[in-house]
């Protein structure tokens, strides 16, 4: 691999990581426009009732699941296609360990 004049690569060291908590997002929503990709990460949980009404089973399918977002990120169309290789790169990872 040749080097580009005037070009080099400088590692990036994540500061701060185990000062952040860590949120669990089953839900995600992901827009963009020309320009950006929007990555939302929510929680849902189903309805806390073991035992619910057909009233109230047709409200939910009416009016939705309330979820509570966790994170919004924002990211250009080339750090998406980068994010996109890693995610990938380690799923890919996961299932050889997982032997799935």
């Amino acid at each position: 691999m040749s080097e580009v004049p005037g070009r080099f690569t400088v590692p990036i060291i994540f500061g701060g990581a185990d000062e952040v908590p860590i949120q669990h997002a089953n839900c995600f929503f992901v827009s963009h426009t020309d320009d950006e990709f929007f990555i939302t990460f929510a929680q849902a949980h189903p309805p806390y009732k073991l035992k619910m009404t057909k009233q109230e089973i047709d409200e939910i399918k009416r009016s939705g699941l309330r979820s509570r977002v966790i994170a919004r990120i924002m990211v250009s169309p080339i750090k998406m296609k980068e994010l996109l290789d890693i995610l990938n790169e380690n799923y890919d990872k996961f299932r050889r360990i997982r032997k799935d």
